[in-house]
């Protein structure tokens, strides 16, 4: 029962010696493992503790797999919006143009101004345009929600349509028993 309990400890030193060794992590990094995002805080022989926000997730070295560390460098985020196929794409270009240098001041950590990278897709109801930032690792979540944001505020500023999906519901008429429709 000893060496059963004793065999995962093994393992975590292990899997910590290695970490230590060839540098995969290190502290302060920003690093995303499965759902869990955060910054490293501590890389201990047993155990790595990542920090993001005001919780602390403690993982057992061996079961740390598929790690993405972005090393705390600029990520790049992208913002795929839909603009409906009535719209004059031309007349958008230039209103993004003319906007988006202006949504820099107002999401945090941005690295360098907002940029429009064309069309993305021709979808089913929708042309979809490509909007990337480049931020600050650490921060990319809440400046991808203040980009979405300013660009939802700036379409309905425009009267830019962003197109959605809509349910159209038929109901059945009642019939009789000799196929004639009731009154009711």
């Amino acid at each position: 029962m000893i060496s059963f309990g004793a065999k995962d400890l093994v393992s975590d030193i292990i899997a910590g010696f290695f970490t230590l060794l060839e540098g995969s992590y290190k502290v302060g990094d920003f690093i995303t493992v499965g759902s869990w995002s955060g910054t490293v805080t501590e890389i201990g022989l047993r155990t790595t503790k990542v920090n993001s926000f005001a919780e602390t997730k403690i993982f057992n070295n061996s079961s740390l797999r598929d790690i993405v560390n972005s090393d705390g460098k600029v990520a790049r985020m992208v913002l795929n919006v839909p603009v409906s196929y009535a719209a004059d794409l031309a007349e958008v270009e230039a209103i993004l143009a003319e906007e988006l240098p202006e949504m820099t001041d107002r999401i945090p950590g941005l690295i360098k101004p907002v940029q429009y990278e064309g069309v993305d897709s021709l979808g089913d109801s929708a042309v979809n345009l490509r909007i990337v930032i480049f931020v600050q690792a650490g921060v990319r979540y809440p400046a991808l929600r203040a980009l979405n944001r300013e660009v939802k505020l700036m379409f309905d500023r425009r009267g830019i349509e962003i197109p959605f999906n809509q349910i159209v519901v038929h109901q059945a008429q009642e019939t009789g028993r000799n196929g004639e429709t009731p009154i009711l």
